[in-house]
């Protein structure tokens, strides 16, 4: 039995095709001047490259799993290309913005069983030191307009009621969940309730190396 898994295991990987698997980067948005790793996955030999190349990048050629750290200050695209392979495995490619200063997240609300409208902005591609610098101009959007309006905010345990015209210094971590409410309740169905809520988040990257 051991033996027929083995060979099992064996016809698999022979008959996996060749080329580029996986290229992937962490964080996925990363803040301009620090470190990123770049991951990839292949099955034969493919060449990296980057576009617009980071300060001292060459494109390479790599084999099998690997990772290689980097530092970039604008947004890049880095490839993967395998010449040999053929699609879908002959290229892939993973894009990184970088951490703008002011973040606009506007999301889709839902009612609760208590009448009252809730969304959830979920930051999950920043890196894990990004904090938030303040929180600002919170939205409702109903069908053709979006109106100034008052939201309340919890992330991380740390709860404000945000006002229109208001900023609010929100010294946190930025990553992670968000949820966002309106303070007044509505009818068991919402009914004539904003479709969205939103506001605006001031992020800042850490400084130094």
């Amino acid at each position: 039995m051991l033996l027929l898994s083995l060979a099992i295991a064996s016809g698999a990987y022979a008959c996996s095709p060749a080329g580029v698997q996986a290229i992937h980067t962490t964080p996925q948005t990363a803040c301009a001047g620090k470190p990123l790793t770049v991951e990839w996955r292949l099955r034969g030999a493919a060449i990296l490259s980057a576009s617009p190349p980071p300060p001292g990048w060459s494109d390479q050629s790599v084999e099998g799993s690997g990772e290689m750290t980097t530092v970039i200050h604008s947004e890049t695209q880095f490839t993967l290309q395998a010449a040999s392979a053929s699609p879908p495995h002959h290229e892939k490619t993973a894009y990184v913005p970088i951490v703008t200063e002011t973040n606009e997240r506007t999301v889709p609300a839902t009612c609760g069983v208590d009448g009252k409208l809730r969304a959830t902005v979920t930051m999950a591609d920043l890196p894990d030191d990004v904090r938030v610098r303040q929180i600002r101009d919170p939205v409702a959007v109903r069908p053709g307009r979006s109106e100034a309006t008052e939201i309340c905010v919890n992330h991380l345990g740390r709860a404000h009621c945000l006002k229109p015209g208001e900023p609010a210094p929100f010294p946190e971590l930025a990553r992670g969940d968000w949820e966002l409410s309106l303070p007044q309740t509505f009818g068991p169905d919402c009914a004539g309730a904003p479709s969205q809520l939103g506001l605006h988040i001031d992020f800042e990257c850490p400084q130094g190396g």
